[in-house]
């Protein structure tokens, strides 16, 4: 038998979990009442939420914090 555990192999076994890092979200939108409100959505989910204004800003976040997700207004001002 070639088995690990079936001939007496020790040393394997389940897995073990190591802890995560919580997922980083970038929201990024130049609306103070739509960044409240995607940011309060996003509370609950156990992600890192980032904000940012304007272009300039997202950009140097997004640099900085390397998201795992961004989440942009369409149209923003400042690049």
């Amino acid at each position: 038998s070639s088995g690990g555990a079936a001939n007496g192999v020790s040393g394997v076994g389940p897995a073990r979990m190591e802890p995560t890092m919580p997922h980083t979200i970038l929201v990024v939108d130049d609306s103070p009442t739509e960044l409240k409100l995607v940011t309060k959505a996003l509370a609950g989910t156990g992600s890192r939420v980032v904000t940012a204004t304007d272009g300039e800003e997202a950009l140097a976040k997004a640099a900085a914090e390397r998201p795992d997700l961004m989440i942009l207004d369409v149209v923003l001002p400042r690049k």
